[in-house]
């Protein structure tokens, strides 16, 4: 194998390496509340209104919600769901924030 091959693989490597890395980091980071932390059933309340970190609709997120209680950090809490929440999280009890006037 000649010498620029092995660069070029080698320089491949150390990138998808580096991209699994900081992939992995950054969803460690997202996690709010280590699932085990929490008791069963607000566990299992969890996965019936389907709670997830990162909501697939970017307008319905639950920094959005009109139940969801900010906090310094991008975890915040929920009137509905125990624990700590995602800002940028998202469940079936999401509903639009009403702004006062």
């Amino acid at each position: 194998m000649n010498k620029d091959r092995r660069s070029f693989l080698a320089a491949g490597l150390r990138l998808s390496l580096g991209v699994t890395l900081v992939h992995s980091a950054s969803t460690r980071a997202a996690l709010c509340v280590d699932p085990e932390e929490l008791g069963s059933a607000d566990y299992q309340f969890r996965k019936y209104v389907e709670y997830t970190e990162a909501s697939k609709d970017a307008d319905k997120i639950c920094g959005g919600c009109r139940y969801f209680k900010p906090s310094q950090d991008e975890c915040g809490s929920c009137q509905v769901v125990a624990g700590r929440i995602n800002s940028h999280g998202h469940c079936t009890s999401w509903e639009a924030r009403i702004e006062k006037r």
